[in-house]
Parts: C-alpha cells; structure tokens; sequence
C-alpha cells in the first residue's frame, strides 16, 4: 500500500508553492489602484457596472438594468458539499447594489421590476445558482437555456413563499439573440466552453435527473454557452464570460466594443498558440481598448459588503494570462490593461489616463 511519506509531503508542498507563485503578479496588477477604474461615486456616464466575482455584473445605462449570471451565494467547498441558492446571501448583495427585492410574493407591490432582465451564461452553478433567485426577487425576465430554466423550477420548490417566474426567454442556440431593454441593446451568442480539466470532469460525470437544492454541482450542467454584447448610448460592452475557442465569432457577427470583460479561467495552463489565437479573437477582433480580466477568482466565500474584495485562487496560472495581454498592450499602447472594483459601481467607459485612483 501507498503511504504518504515525508518526502511526498514535501514535494506536494513544493508543487503547491511552485503554482500559487503562478499568480503572485496578476495578484499584485489587480490590488494596485494605479491600474483600476475607480468606484463611480457621482454619475461621470449614464452607464455604471457592479462586478461581483467570476463573471457576474449589474449593468444600469439610463432607466435600463442588466445582469449578467449574478453568482452571488458563492458557497464553499462546493467540490465535496451540496451546493443550493442562500437567500439571505443574494439579497443581502443585492441591496447593497441598491436593488430593492421582494422576499415574499404577499409583499410585492405590483409587477414592478427592480431588474429588467437576468441572463445566465451557461448552467455551471459559478454562473447561473443563483440566476433564477434573482428573477424571483427582483421581477427580472429570465433569459436561460433548458438546463438553467429546469433549475429555477427547483429554486421555487425551495422557496415557496417567492413569486414564481413568469417571464422567460429560452435559449435555444437557434443563432445570435438580440433584446432591446431600453437604453440596454443585448446581443446573446453562442460560444464554446473552456476545456479546462475542472468543467470537463464535471460535465462527464453523470447527473441525477431527480435532483433538488441542495445538490452536488455536477448535476448543474452547462448546456448552451453564451457570451453577451451590451450596446449602451454611451459605449459599447462585451463580456466572454470563458476561454474557450471563440473563432471568428465577433468578426462574422460584426460585433465591436469599447470595453471587452475578458474570461481568463484556465488561459493561463494553455500553450501559448491557443493564448495568443483567444487574444486575437476576443480583444482584437472587438477593438476594444479597455481589457479587464474576469472569471480568474476561487468561487468562495461570498463577498462581504462591508469590506468587499475577491480571493486569488492557487490553481490558476494567472500570471502568464496577464503577461501575454501586457504584450498586446505593449504592441498597442491604445489598449490598456485595466481591473475594476468589487461591488461598488463604476464606468466601464472612462478614460483610464485621466481617472484618478481611489
């Protein structure tokens, strides 16, 4: 039998260390306010962001509101525990966003909607746990594809006192979706997946069709995969929410943006043609100018509003992602590699020379 020696412990401990310094610089390029776009406190644009970790936003432009997954629960050890939606965790989140939410459909005024629409990128629970929460409390329209809208049948037999959710688009990777919100245009197209060896292993593991909250995370699976092109009067926002070989999407759908929310889970681990090839066809091909990094944080604990801030996870090779969009950088001075604030709103539009750090 296989016994876990002194040695072994060592090299383990090694190996730990040799990757959690595979993220000491992207640590050090987020947490340093000189490259941050500082929190938004008066309005400079009619557009303002809140970022909640991996790749969830509340986008408001004018009288139009937006979000995009809202994982908020962020529960822990969700690897080896059952995982569910915790109420008290969203709506505390979304309050301090200054969304109002109603608990408890008896005390719901009206059909009101604190949120336009919600929309999950793909099923996995980092994304879409608390997706269909949040259509219940704010009134939102839920845009998801079949295995999300199956999970937000699940969430209303978990909370029962909810309103039920009424209004709903169904993707069904029929081709590019567009909905008009307002002063919010949302384009919705399909996108592959990373193939990071987490997200794989989790979608060859089989389900149980009978599950219910709480659940293991294997039973949320992914299904189609979106990302999300957001036309404000101010700018343009495009978020690609995973790593995953996006081809010459943009280019044929013609899309562009100012802003482009860049997934990084799992770049960094790829060999520097396929790094390369995703900048080319993400950043360049959007011309963006503005490039922050998403999607790169460990999916736990939830995020404290009172000191609100992200853990840096040690898996991730994060500091080779980072190195090869300060190249494109480096190559483009127009291109600024920036980060953003957690919770708190900002402009995802504003010139990040004239910003003054905060």
């Amino acid at each position: 039998m296989f016994t876990f020696g002194k040695r072994h412990w060592l090299y383990a401990l090694a190996m730990f260390l040799a990757v959690s310094a595979c993220s000491h610089g992207f640590a050090a390029f987020w947490n340093d306010k000189a490259h941050r776009l500082p929190v938004a406190h008066s309005l400079t644009s009619t557009t303002q962001v809140r970022f909640f970790g991996v790749s969830s936003f509340l986008i408001r432009s004018g009288n139009s509101s937006l979000m995009i997954d809202g994982f908020l629960s962020r529960p822990p050890n969700a690897l080896t525990r059952k995982v569910q939606p915790e109420l008290s965790t969203v709506t505390s989140l979304l309050s301090a966003a200054g969304v109002p939410v109603a608990r408890s459909c008896e005390n719901s005024e009206g059909n009101g909607k604190s949120i336009d629409a919600v929309v999950a990128m793909h099923g996995h629970y980092d994304h879409a746990l608390d997706t269909p929460l949040i259509a219940a409390l704010t009134g939102a329209t839920l845009i998801a594809n079949r295995e999300v809208l199956s999970a937000s049948s699940r969430m209303a037999r978990l909370f029962p006192d909810l309103c039920a959710i009424t209004d709903f688009i169904e993707i069904t990777g029929s081709g590019p979706i567009r909905i008009s919100l307002g002063d919010i245009k949302l384009t919705l197209f399909e996108t592959p997946h990373s193939t990071n060896p987490a997200s794989t292993l989790l979608e060859r593991l089989p389900a149980d069709d009978a599950w219910e909250f709480p659940t293991s995370i294997r039973d949320l699976k992914s299904g189609i995969s979106l990302a999300a092109h957001i036309e404000t009067p101010d700018g343009a926002i495009l978020i690609l929410p995973t790593a995953g070989n996006i081809g010459p999407r943009l280019r044929n759908l013609n899309l562009e943006a100012n802003t482009i929310f860049l997934g990084v889970g799992g770049l960094g681990w790829q060999s520097s043609k396929k790094i390369k090839r995703h900048i080319l066809n993400s950043v360049v091909a959007s011309g963006a100018t503005k490039v922050i990094p998403i999607h790169w944080d460990a999916h736990a604990p939830a995020i404290d509003p009172s000191a609100p801030s992200l853990p840096i996870p040690a898996y991730e090779n994060l500091n080779r992602a980072l190195q090869a969009l300060a190249e494109l950088s480096k190559d483009n001075p127009d291109i600024s590699i920036l980060s953003i604030p957690t919770l708190n709103p900002f402009d995802p539009f504003l010139d990040p020379t004239t910003a003054k750090p905060n």
